[in-house]
């Protein structure tokens, strides 16, 4: 993992118009909004001495977001922090997708509509201003 790319310095802010492109894949770009940043250890779940990442939040149109949501996807949905779970179902767009619940177990099935942005990890894409 390039920590390098995670630590970058940036200017963005809640609300700025950002283009996010496919580090991989300079074909795949996606016009977006700055939702939400958090400033994190880099591993959320180890409890361990390490450097502290902004997480980008952006919001996307509805056709991007049925690009991206996979299984594992870090979104925030309903203004919290959410997991997409085992399934994404499409029918030529997305009906419904599922979150999980690390506590129990359980999914529960969601509305891509109430989603507010997805989580874009600066490795694997380049987030620039619009």
């Amino acid at each position: 993992m390039d920590l390098q790319l995670l630590t970058e310095p940036h200017s963005f802010s809640a609300g700025d118009k950002v283009i996010v492109q496919n580090r991989y894949n300079a074909n795949e770009i996606y016009p977006g909004t700055v939702y939400k940043i958090i400033r994190l250890p880099l591993n959320k779940g180890i409890k361990t001495v390490q450097p502290d990442i902004d997480y980008f939040y952006i919001t996307f149109s509805d056709e991007v977001y049925e690009i991206f949501l996979k299984r594992g996807w870090e979104i925030i949905y309903k203004h919290e922090c959410k997991v997409t779970g085992h399934g994404v179902f499409r029918k030529n767009n997305i009906l419904k997708t599922i979150l999980q619940n690390p506590s129990s177990g359980s999914e529960t099935e969601i509305d891509v509509k109430d989603i507010n942005a997805i989580l874009i990890w600066r490795i694997a894409f380049d987030i620039k201003k619009a």
